[in-house]
C-alpha cells in the first residue's frame, strides 16, 4: 500500500522484491516497480521512498547473467540486481524490450540493448509475456500517442491529453497523414519539440507542416533528428518558420545520416538562409532515392551560386525530368542576373513542355539565365509549376 501511495497505482505494471548490489559491495533488499515507461527502486520500509528511477530510454545496455542476475547500464549509473526466479527476470526484461519496441515502432534505428548469458527465454527479448500487452493491435496513427507519452516521461514534462486526443481521434478518423504544428501552436516550445520528436520513428505520418509559426531551437533540433531517423517522412514544409541561417547545412548533414529517407518535397520559403548551406542541402536533396518532386526556396536569400548548384544537380541525371513537378525560386533578387547568365533561345524545332508559370512580366517567353537550368527546362520534363518572379530573370 505504501508503494501504491508513492507511485500512481494505475500505472504500476510489475512489483516485486529484488536483491540490489550497492557501491559498498553488499547485496540489499529493494522493491522493484515497473510502470509503462519507467523503472523504480524503492526502500523496503513504511513509508517507502523512491531511491532511484529511470525511463527505459535511458538504458544503454541490459545484460542478463546466470543465477537470475541482470546488470542495467543507464546514462548516469549502473545497477546490478538479482531476482528470485527466471520467470521474474524474463518478465522484467520482456516488459522493457516490449516498451522500447512500441516507442521505436520496431524501427531499424531502435537500439539493441538486451544481451543474455543465461537461459533467458527468446520471447522475453521481444515482447511482454503479459497477455494484456503482448497482443499486437492496430494502434491509432502508428502508435504516435504511446511514443509521445514515453518521450514526455523521459523529458520530465506533462503529457498533454489534448495532443493524444487530437491525434487518436481527429487525425486517425480523417486518415490524415500530415502533421500540422499549427494545430498545437498554443503550446510551449518544449511541448512542440517533444511532439516533433515523436515523429522520428512513426510510420503513419508522411508530412510535417508549419507555416507562419516561429519555431525555436528546441523544435528545429527535433526536426533535424526526425529527418535523420525517419523512413516515412516524405514532405516537409517550414515556411516562414524563423529558421536560423545554418539550418540548411544542418539538414544536409541529417539527410546524409539517413540512407532510408524518402523525402521528396521540401519547402523552406521565407526564411533567411545561408547560401552555402542551401547549396549543400540542394546537392543532398537531389541524391534522395525518391527523386525530387517539390522544391520551394522562395525568399531565402538564394544567390546565383545556389542556382548553379541546383541546375547542375538537375542535369546530373534523367530522374528529375520525370519527378520534379514544382520549382519555386521567386523573390530572390538578382539570383538569375549574375555573370553565370546565359540567355539562349530554344530551337524552333523543340516544343515547350506544358506547365503553368509565374514570371516577372506578362507574355513572357521562356528564357533562363543559367545555362544548366535552361538545359534542364529545354528537355522533356514533368514540371507543372515554375515561379521565377522577383529574380531579375532576363527576358527576350
Amino acid at each position: 500500500e505504501s508503494v501504491k501511495k508513492t507511485i500512481e497505482k494505475s500505472s504500476i505494471k510489475f512489483i516485486h522484491g529484488v536483491k540490489l548490489d550497492t557501491k559498498t559491495g553488499k547485496s540489499e533488499d529493494r522493491i522493484l516497480v515497473l510502470t509503462t515507461w519507467r523503472l523504480y527502486f524503492l526502500a523496503p520500509k513504511t513509508p517507502t521512498k523512491v531511491e532511484a528511477t529511470f525511463n527505459f530510454l535511458e538504458i544503454r545496455a541490459l545484460n542478463s547473467h546466470p543465477e537470475h542476475q541482470v546488470i542495467i547500464d543507464t546514462d548516469k549509473s549502473s545497477f546490478s540486481l538479482r531476482f528470485e526466479s527466471r520467470e521474474q527476470l524474463s518478465h522484467v526484461v520482456g516488459h522493457i524490450n516490449y516498451a522500447l519496441s512500441r516507442i521505436f515502432n520496431n524501427s531499424i534505428f531502435a537500439p539493441s540493448i538486451c544481451h543474455s548469458d543465461s537461459d533467458l527465454s527468446e520471447g522475453s527479448r521481444k515482447y511482454s509475456p503479459s497477455s494484456e500487452t503482448s497482443l499486437e493491435t492496430q494502434r491509432a496513427c502508428g502508435g504516435f500517442s504511446e511514443t509521445y507519452s514515453a518521450l514526455c516521461d523521459y523529458n520530465g514534462i506533462s503529457c498533454k491529453e489534448e495532443v493524444q486526443w487530437d491525434v487518436d481521434t481527429i487525425y486517425h478518423s480523417q486518415d490524415n497523414r500530415e502533421f500540422n504544428l499549427l494545430d498545437f501552436s498554443h503550446l510551449e516550445s518544449r511541448d512542440l519539440a517533444v511532439i516533433v520528436a515523436s515523429m522520428a520513428y512513426n510510420t503513419w505520418f508522411t508530412k510535417l507542416y508549419c507555416k507562419d509559426l516561429r519555431i525555436g531551437s528546441e523544435v528545429t533540433e527535433q526536426v533535424l533528428h526526425t529527418v535523420s531517423k525517419s523512413c516515412s517522412l516524405e514532405e516537409i514544409t517550414l515556411e516562414n518558420a524563423g529558421l536560423k541561417s545554418d539550418f540548411p547545412q544542418k539538414m544536409s548533414a541529417a539527410l546524409s545520416e539517413n540512407p532510408a529517407s524518402v523525402i521528396h518535397s521540401l519547402n523552406l520559403a521565407h526564411n533567411s538562409l545561408d547560401n552555402q548551406g542551401v547549396s549543400n542541402l540542394i546537392q543532398q536533396v537531389c541524391r534522395l532515392s525518391k527523386g525530387l518532386r517539390l522544391l520551394n526556396l522562395s525568399k531565402t536569400s538564394l544567390t546565383s551560386k545556389g542556382v548553379v548548384c541546383l541546375s547542375q544537380a538537375l542535369c546530373s541525371t534523367d530522374e528529375y525530368s520525370s519527378s520534379l513537378l514544382h520549382l519555386d525560386l521567386s523573390r530572390n533578387p538578382g539570383v538569375l542576373s549574375g555573370e553565370d547568365a546565359s540567355v539562349r533561345k530554344r530551337p524552333k524545332s523543340q516544343s515547350l513542355p506544358v506547365f503553368s508559370t509565374v514570371f516577372p512580366t506578362q507574355n513572357f517567353s521562356l528564357a533562363v539565365s543559367l545555362q544548366n537550368l535552361y538545359l534542364f527546362l529545354s528537355q522533356p520534363n514533368c514540371l507543372v509549376h515554375l515561379d521565377l518572379s522577383g529574380t531579375d530573370c532576363s527576358v527576350d
